[in-house]
């Protein structure tokens, strides 16, 4: 037997961009080499920071230029050794334009995420629409490693934020944001602290009291939301 260590694994670093549009939108390119629907990105390169390389391969691949929000998920590809970095952004300049990497751009809702992406790439954009801490996730390069970590759309697709909330109990203030499932007609309309999953108010009366539920209700509450428990009949 060889009494040589064998070498450190190696991992390629990329990042890239959940870039929302105001109307809940998000960005997505065609690749020119395979066909597929992902969100813009690449390797990050040696000398750059994060925030520097994602903002570069976001302008160079679609000719926008952002604004970066927050990490919101971390993504390795157990095959291939590359570790994605995926960050919440919102667009502050530019016009959309193709490039060599490119053939289509396009602003997409979630449910054409879902339709459009493999699960790999669109779990990285459904998990930028979530509030919350990042998500960390493993997959094959084609299919998340733990079935129990599938996702569908966005439980609450989000509408442009509203205003922030104060801290709670010591923590960082959130935004309240409009409920999908909320209508414009003056009726129901829930809001939900993004900072704060579980706490949710009338947006009819945002100085009334909030609803707070723990963290097992909400996640019943949002199942019984996604499966259509409450639909009217």
């Amino acid at each position: 037997m060889s009494s040589r260590a064998a070498p450190p694994p190696l991992h390629s670093v990329s990042v890239a961009g959940a870039v929302v549009r105001a109307d809940g939108r998000v960005l997505a390119i065609r690749r020119a080499d395979n066909g597929t629907w992902e969100p813009p990105g690449g390797v990050l390169e040696l000398a750059e920071t994060v925030e520097d390389g994602l903002r570069r391969e976001i302008h160079e691949e679609t000719g926008l230029k952002v604004g970066v929000e927050r990490l919101t998920g971390v993504y390795k590809n157990t095959a291939r050794g590359i570790v994605a970095l995926v960050f919440r952004c919102h667009p502050e300049d530019g016009t959309e334009q193709l490039s060599p990497e490119s053939t289509a751009i396009a602003w997409l809702t979630p449910d054409e995420v879902t339709d459009r992406m493999g699960e790999v790439y669109a779990v990285r954009i459904l998990d930028a629409l979530r509030p919350g801490p990042p998500h960390i996730r493993a997959h094959d390069g084609h299919h998340l490693t733990d079935r129990a970590q599938e996702v569908g759309p966005a439980d609450f697709p989000l509408h442009p934020p509203e205003q922030e909330t104060p801290a709670v109990n010591g923590n960082r203030p959130g935004t309240w944001r409009k409920s999908s499932h909320s209508n414009n007609d003056g009726g129901a309309c829930v809001e939900v602290d993004d900072a704060h999953p579980g706490r949710v108010r009338d947006s009819k009366d945002p100085d009334g009291p909030r609803l707070t539920f723990s963290p097992t209700a909400w996640k019943s509450f949002v199942t019984a939301v996604r499966t259509g428990e409450f639909d009217a009949r």
